[in-house]
């Protein structure tokens, strides 16, 4: 469950912004949104069910919300991801063995890598790749760029991906999640909601619901929001919103941001997310959090890297350091004893390293992991292609070919 507060990390410090509902109060007209009344069945119907202001969940501060998904959280588990040190199951997800050893070390909330690990694999930001690796997916580039059109996009397919992954394919359904029309039932549902939060235990039923209003009366409101008539697909909805449906949509909110849950005196409400509306179309844009890009090393083998620096930077931090905190500056130990069981750690990590020449000597002189083993190969053929990791070593094969025979 996504819950408001708390999730941040294992010190239990909450989210940015996740405190504030000054937006999610905001009225259409104050957001520049021209929305008629609801039709009067509509009307009735929101009337009728278990509702509370979101004002009275939570009190409002002055601090406007940023978008989590330029958080450096997700910054650390996207780079967390493509360090290697994490390996994809045979669906995808991330090993929870991995995930626990990473986790432990890095003293970083575990049911949060998962969730929002899960989300990044189904925005194709991160994909697993035919080596049993994850690498960067056809969207990196665009998510982190954190632009409103690009990310609407992509946020909204993932959504539809998590619904059909948590639905399953054992029961039978006319249409796959994509053709459903959901994303425009959620535009239409949290329109006729907008500053209300809904009872967790009646929010399926109230969506069941929802689907059995007049077909006449939700195609107009369609037209009011913008939307095209056809996309009210009561036949769809109605499959798709079934109990099971219910709970796949829910958890794909959660796991998204695009929906938070609050508790009062017991009782669990929903709620839609800033971001959740203003990818909808209902709210306005957040802001990007601005990250730090801070980038230094210390004598006694401790680096610290902003959570804003290029990923090219982070991840060799992250696959060859231990890493000791996550935060706005990630902090990494090098191990010079682990290094040397990394052949090529050293050199990778002193090119990531550059831009902080000069290193302090003690740093420097751990970074070189040159192996103690010697002696002398012979090779008489190769049946593939080798590419030598030093150019002494393809020197030495290239004389071992090109030197005669001991038989000549």
């Amino acid at each position: 469950v996504m819950h408001r507060t708390g999730a941040a990390s294992v010190a239990a410090k909450p989210l940015p912004g996740r405190d504030s509902v000054t937006q999610r109060t905001r009225s259409f007209a104050e957001m520049g949104i021209n929305m008629k009344p609801l039709p009067s069945t509509i009307e009735q119907f929101v009337k009728l069910q278990k509702t509370i202001a979101i004002t009275e969940l939570s009190e409002a501060n002055a601090e406007s919300d940023v978008s989590p998904y330029g958080s450096y959280w997700y910054r650390a588990v996207a780079a967390m991801l493509l360090s290697g040190r994490v390996a994809p199951k045979a669906d995808g997800s991330p090993n929870r063995t991995d995930v626990n050893r990473i986790c432990k070390e890095a003293n970083f909330n575990q049911h949060l890598f998962e969730r929002i690990a899960r989300f990044l694999i189904a925005a194709k930001v991160v994909q697993a790749d035919r080596l049993g690796q994850y690498a960067k997916g056809m969207r990196h580039i665009p998510f982190w760029k954190h632009r409103r059109k690009e990310l609407t996009e992509i946020t909204r397919a993932a959504v539809l991906s998590l619904i059909q992954d948590n639905t399953g394919f054992l029961a039978w359904r006319p249409t796959m999640a994509i053709h459903a029309s959901l994303i425009e039932f959620l535009i239409l549902f949290f329109t006729c909601f907008h500053g209300r939060a809904i009872r967790e235990d009646q929010l399926g039923k109230v969506m069941h619901d929802f689907c059995r209003l007049p077909e006449s009366d939700l195609r107009k409101l369609a037209t009011n929001a913008g939307l095209k008539k056809h996309d009210v697909s009561l036949n769809g909805w109605k499959h798709w919103l079934d109990e099971k449906g219910q709970r796949a949509l829910l958890s794909a909110l959660y796991t998204a941001e695009w929906a938070y849950h609050d508790e009062q005196q017991n009782t669990g409400w929903v709620m839609p997310s800033p971001i959740g509306l203003s990818l909808l179309g209902l709210g306005v844009f957040p802001e990007t959090p601005t990250l730090a890009n801070d980038f230094k090393a210390d004598s006694n083998f401790a680096i610290y890297a902003g959570a804003g620096l290029d990923f090219d930077v982070l991840v060799p931090l992250f696959r060859f350091c231990r890493v000791r905190c996550i935060g706005q500056l990630f902090e990494f130990q090098v191990d010079p004893k682990r290094l040397k069981e990394m052949p090529s750690a050293g050199t990778e990590l002193r090119a990531t390293l550059t831009a902080l020449d000069p290193l302090p000597p003690s740093m420097v002189a751990a970074l070189q992991t040159g192996s103690p083993l010697g002696g002398k190969i012979s090779v008489r053929y190769c049946s593939a292609l080798v590419k030598p990791e030093t150019t002494d070593a393809q020197t030495g094969i290239c004389l071992l070919y090109t030197s005669p025979s001991p038989r000549d």
